[in-house]
């Protein structure tokens, strides 16, 4: 079996989503659309948006009232029949629909010309085996938001949502300036629609393959989103041109959108999310745990500066003057040293998690991927002589056809 490890998922693209920033956003035409096409966009707009708040009301109704579709238990199984016959079959068909979001047709623009989502995109299809094709669609939505459809298979990824963290990073100051330096508009925009993308599209995983999950999902397809974008990073290179810089742009998003303490209701508690300031130190941390020469100067320099000094004057160290020296520095540390000392084991973890689902449930297991090629190499015949033969025992076929 060929094994495919998340650190190498998309690395085989030239990705460099942390180049974008050299290709400007394309100068306005003398229009960005017609009247007409903006106020049928507008008007389709307002129909999903309708459509899309009767379906929740449906669906809310029918859970209370205890008439909603009882939902049988999953049977999980590495090889399941919900993975494709081979990697590459099937592939994420892009779509970037004409918008009536102010600004968004330039970002749109932007997009179409540079091609790097379709280039991310590519290279997932390529290393998994998808059991059909997926629907991933920029569009005009109602409403500001990105999410997978389970029901249709799609990704979805608005207009308004891009519109809102686009204007959003006009004016960045205090701790994150250290990570955002000389990151310009352009690139923000790029790295922030990536990480949501690749969330987005690790909820279609964990949909399409019926992943196993043992904690909430939400904080799974962060890691998934992660791990997928950090897959570019290259030893040499600084940490202005590293995708694990995007990352942190697309975190930043989290706590910048996070409610305040204040604000928090039991609604905020109980929501499938966790906090964003959470999520934002969660994917902090696998940032700093997959490099931690490249990102601790950064993320915890007060860390970077106590262990550098112990190493170079071990003497002058013990236990109790460490703790002393970290507690002291913790003010510099954008991530806290308690948590960043841990970095390195949870990237560890959780990257090894992510390789183990890719090997086992997203591509064909051996015994598939043989009878797949020798189905395809039998002559047209081969059936009809067969058909009076005693089937040999195998696998269930079903187990080997995509869905």
């Amino acid at each position: 079996m060929t094994v495919t490890h998340i650190s190498a998922l998309l690395a085989a693209t030239a990705l460099s989503l942390s180049m974008a920033h050299a290709q400007p956003m394309p100068k306005p035409a003398a229009s960005e659309a017609t009247t007409e096409t903006a106020t049928e966009a507008e008007a389709s707009t307002e129909a999903t948006a309708e459509a899309k708040t009767e379906a929740d009301a449906a669906e809310t109704i029918a859970a209370v009232t205890g008439k909603g579709e009882q939902k049988e238990p999953l049977t999980l199984s590495p090889g399941a029949a919900t993975v494709g016959v081979k990697a590459g079959e099937h592939r994420f068909n892009l779509t970037f629909e004409p918008t009536a979001v102010e600004g968004m047709g330039l970002v749109r623009s932007k997009f179409l010309n540079e091609g790097i989502f379709q280039s991310v995109l590519d290279s997932l299809a390529d290393n998994i085996a998808l059991p059909r094709d997926v629907a991933v669609t920029f569009k005009d939505c109602g409403f500001d938001n990105a999410y997978w459809d389970p029901d249709e298979s799609t990704v979805n990824m608005c207009w308004e949502l891009i519109s809102l963290y686009n204007r959003g990073y006009e004016e960045v100051s205090g701790e994150e300036s250290a990570y955002l330096r000389g990151a310009d508009q352009d690139t923000v925009l790029t790295g922030t629609t990536a990480f949501i993308l690749m969330h987005e599209l690790g909820h279609g995983l964990v949909s399409l393959f019926q992943l196993p999950v043992t904690g909430r999902e939400e904080d799974v397809v962060d890691q998934f989103a992660t791990l997928a974008m950090l897959s570019a990073d290259e030893p040499e290179d600084t940490f202005e041109n590293r995708d694990g810089r995007l990352v942190l742009l697309g975190a930043y998003f989290f706590q910048q959108l996070a409610s305040q303490p204040g604000d928090l209701t039991r609604e905020i508690f109980a929501d499938e999310h966790a906090l964003g300031q959470q999520r934002y130190y969660d994917v902090m941390c696998l940032v700093l745990g997959s490099d931690q020469d490249a990102y601790m100067p950064i993320l915890a320099p007060g860390l970077f500066m106590v262990a550098r000094e112990a190493d170079e004057n071990p003497d002058n160290f013990d236990d109790e003057r460490v703790t002393d020296w970290l507690t002291k520095t913790d003010a510099l540390n954008i991530l806290p040293y308690e948590r960043a000392v841990r970095c390195g084991d949870e990237y560890a973890k959780y990257s090894a998690s992510w390789d183990y689902l890719l090997e086992n449930f997203m591509i064909p297991q051996d015994d598939q991927a043989e009878q797949a090629d020798q189905q395809a190499a039998e002559p047209q015949g081969a059936e009809n002589e067969q058909a009076s033969e005693p089937a040999p025992e195998t696998q269930d076929e079903e187990a080997v056809q995509p869905n």
